[in-house]
């Protein structure tokens, strides 16, 4: 059990990696439709969240109690409990802190900036999942395994 235990937190820590690559990408993704949106039609921020509820972000902002009266709190409050690294974090905030604050031209703009800013984050996270998931298992397996000769 203790074998076991020691590989499911290996396990545990390496799908970590994978879920961070897993949302920048579904970031990714959401920028390039809201860019598409903006550029062909003028609808307001909470039809475009409410439009895109294939993404996670847009799916758990539009179930938040007050996507109606803040749909931008509500988009922030999304990546907070979709991002747990700061860097992501704050990548993040400024992405949806520009969100309606300028005319469409503005936006657009905002928009590739934020997908090129998100480009050296996602290969950070590819990298980091390439080189550190296998990591993070053995290290789960050996400490499992170290600890049931120590106790043998």
């Amino acid at each position: 059990m203790i074998l076991l235990s020691g590989l499911c937190l290996g396990l545990q820590q390496s799908r970590k990696l994978a879920k961070r690559e897993e949302a920048l990408l579904d970031l990714k993704g959401l920028i390039q439709r809201f860019r598409t949106e903006m550029h062909y039609s003028t609808r307001p921020l909470n039809e475009l969240i409410s439009g895109n509820q294939d993404s996670r972000f847009c799916c758990i902002a539009a179930n938040d109690p007050d996507f109606l009266l803040f749909p931008k709190e509500a988009l922030k409050r999304s990546g907070e409990r979709l991002f747990y690294e700061t860097s992501d974090l704050e990548l993040y905030h400024g992405f949806v802190k520009g969100l309606g604050e300028s005319d469409v031209q503005g936006q657009i703009e905002h928009l590739a900036l934020y997908e090129n800013l998100l480009e050296a984050h996602l290969f950070q996270a590819r990298e980091n999942r390439e080189k550190k998931s296998r990591l993070y298992v053995c290290f789960g397996l050996f400490g499992g395994i170290t600890l049931c000769l120590l106790l043998w």
